[in-house]
């Protein structure tokens, strides 16, 4: 651990968790400790990094900058161990990655949670893309003053609060030790303790998108499910049914098939155990009648979801295995489709039929059934319409003589992650 003297009043504690991050965390620190608020202390938690990044926080000579050194056990851990040390009046958090938006964010921050007695202070987030486009981020503030929780009800980007470390110590309120999906849990606690905060009408953080192939390994999704758990826990116990909603949208849509996989084809235990505590809950609250019907619709989804991904898995191989394919519809479901297998299998002969050529839009080339007759032997035909019509289209099908048909589960191809 660096040493450093501080003789005057903190006013704001700046935590940086740090791990792997020498690509950006020079530009993340000019942003803190150029503020003009300078009753900082910018904390540090090299969290067990295997790059340059220690070097770089050693050349900053800046007696408000603490290092401290731990094991990786990740950001939430790290997080952990800079409230432990903090002496500000408020914490901030930021990530190694990001930086803010320009020299006077914290004191406008400060300035407005001091002046409004506010426990929690918030403005606004840009998302800058690796293509270098910056975007508006998560629900952002259009106004100065107080909201309450129960009207706002959301659970992401932690960054852009400022919160007042006597009520996190107070209260215990701490980020809990998952690699993954930490942050929503700590923040919903705070939120729900504090009831309101106070938001400034101001861009105060830049939060960099990173895409990767392997966003989430099974340790991952053990933690995500964990975290996810204890919102949904947290959303039942004070009433707040938009919150409770948002969780099962993300669990069934974004991280659905993630923990289809591990859970039952990687058969990964710790998620095994994380899917069944979460399950366990959920079966307590219905019998609670915790959930209101819309609730109780997307609970119905996720215990469907197995059985959908297990389509998906179904038209993979059909699409794996087939050299020429057909796709049987124009419409929408179609025509997602249609994206979908050209993406898994871009060189393939992959065409559109319908019955009737004159009602589809021109923007397609489309040609009727009849014309592929003479390829019935080499043609796998994926019927990709709604349930309605796929009976006729079967039976229309079969009379033309054609062997290789498979249905679509029309709800493959709703707003799943994989479409």
């Amino acid at each position: 651990m660096s040493e450093r003297k501080i003789n005057r009043m903190v006013c704001v504690s700046v935590i940086v968790p740090v791990f792997n991050a020498e690509k950006y965390l020079e530009k993340c620190l000019d942003s803190i400790v150029c503020q003009t608020l300078s009753n900082i202390e910018i904390i540090c938690i090299n969290d067990g990094s295997t790059d340059n990044s220690r070097r770089i926080l050693d050349g900053y000579k800046d007696d408000r900058i603490l290092i401290l050194e731990q094991e990786n056990k990740g950001a939430g851990c790290a997080r952990n161990n800079g409230i432990a040390h903090a002496k500000g009046e408020y914490i901030v958090f930021m990530d190694p990655d990001d930086y803010y938006a320009d020299e006077t964010v914290l004191e406008d921050l400060y300035t407005a949670a001091v002046e409004n007695c506010a426990l929690i202070c918030g403005g606004n987030v840009k998302r800058l893309y690796e293509d270098g486009q910056f975007y508006d981020g998560h629900k952002p503030f259009t106004k100065n003053g107080y909201i309450k929780y129960k009207e706002f009800q959301d659970c992401y980007y932690h960054v852009r609060y400022m919160f007042c470390r006597e009520m996190l110590i107070k209260h215990k309120i701490f980020y809990p030790p998952y690699i993954r999906y930490q942050d929503p849990p700590f923040l919903v606690k705070a939120m729900v303790c504090a009831e309101r905060f106070y938001s400034i009408d101001k861009t105060i953080y830049i939060c960099r998108v990173h895409f990767s192939e392997n966003k989430y390994d099974a340790c991952k999704i053990k933690d995500t499910l964990y975290g996810i758990g204890d919102v949904l826990k947290i959303s039942a116990e004070c009433g707040l049914a938009r919150l409770h909603e948002k969780c099962w949208n993300d669990l069934l849509k974004v991280y659905g098939n993630y923990i289809y996989y591990y859970q039952f084809v990687k058969k990964e235990i710790g998620v095994v155990n994380a899917a069944v505590k979460v399950d366990a809950f959920i079966r307590t609250e219905i019998i609670r009648k915790t959930y209101s019907e819309a609730s109780i619709c997307n609970i119905n989804n996720y215990y469907n979801y197995t059985e959908i991904y297990k389509d998906k898995e179904r038209l993979d191989n059909v699409i794996s295995d087939a050299d020429t394919i057909l796709i049987y519809g124009a419409g929408y479901i179609g025509r997602k489709v249609y994206k979908y297998v050209r993406r898994h299998k871009p060189y393939s002969c992959i065409e559109i039929a319908v019955t009737k050529v004159e009602h589809c839009e021109p923007d397609m080339e489309v040609r009727p059934i009849d014309f592929y007759l003479n390829k019935r032997a080499c043609t796998t035909v994926i019927v990709a319409t709604t349930d309605k019509y796929q009976d006729e289209i079967i039976r229309n099908l079969e009379i033309l003589r054609f062997k290789n048909i498979y249905c679509i589960n029309a709800m493959l191809f709703e707003d799943y992650s994989w479409t």
